[in-house]
């Protein structure tokens, strides 16, 4: 299944009291709707697949103690299915800096594909039980964070790969700065709330277009020869 257009971007307005959300913050949440839908569009349009994740938009500011929390990878309900999708907070949804905005989508989608690529090299080698995903120990959990990510060139356009956002970027200050100027945490609930448990009962749905990438590449990789001490000294 693919998600076109708005439909693959939808506000979960039910996670919150919506009625108690000030009037000027539901409005600007609503039309970033089609303002992440049309990035997704983007995105897939120079990807080299057509399938990309769903997005889902939470009406909450994702903060902790020290940092805040501008998007996650995570099993999403989508039309009585499961699907790997992203959820991004309010912050990350009212940003102005729309480049920075699509450089997280594009980095939450490459959780969804590392994902993925785990489901579908666990199924092909016809071992029984769930496929080895590295458990982060804490949000500051480095080693998971970059287990779980594909090469970037490997499955976005060229522009998309060569601005990947990497974790711990200082350019993240924007969504800080977000959550300031439109005072959010007075607005919105604050914390860290997916709509759906990550551990999810029932089977992934995976793209067909996305299993036969991943397939495409495990065999370009076994086709590569390593280069010998002669040929590497040239």
């Amino acid at each position: 299944m693919s998600f076109s257009g708005n439909s693959g971007v939808i506000l979960r307005k039910e996670m919150v009291d919506w009625g108690a959300v000030p009037r000027p913050i539901g409005k600007a949440l609503v039309e970033s709707t089609e303002r992440i839908a049309r990035l997704r569009i983007k995105i897939t349009r120079a990807a080299k697949i057509r399938s990309m994740p769903p997005v889902h938009i939470v009406p909450q500011v994702w903060v902790t103690q020290d940092d805040s929390i501008n998007g996650c990878a995570t099993p999403l309900f989508v039309r009585n299915e499961i699907h790997m999708g992203v959820v991004i907070p309010a912050q990350t949804a009212l940003c102005r800096d729309f480049r920075l905005v699509r450089r997280i989508l594009v980095h939450e989608f490459a959780h969804c594909f590392a994902i993925l690529t785990r489901v579908i090299d666990h199924l092909d080698s016809g071992r029984s039980g769930g496929p080895a995903l590295p458990q982060r120990q804490s949000l500051d959990d480095t080693c998971a964070e970059v287990a779980l990510l594909v090469l970037p060139d490997e499955w976005f356009g060229r522009t998309d790969a060569r601005d990947f956002f990497r974790w711990k970027n200082p350019d993240s200050e924007a969504f800080a700065q977000t959550i300031e100027k439109l005072d959010l945490t007075q607005k919105l609930p604050t914390g860290y709330q997916l709509p759906e448990a990550f551990q999810v009962n029932g089977n992934l749905a995976v793209p067909s277009e996305i299993t036969k990438h991943v397939r495409r590449l495990r065999r370009s990789r076994r086709h590569v020869r390593p280069l010998t001490r002669r040929a590497a000294s040239h």
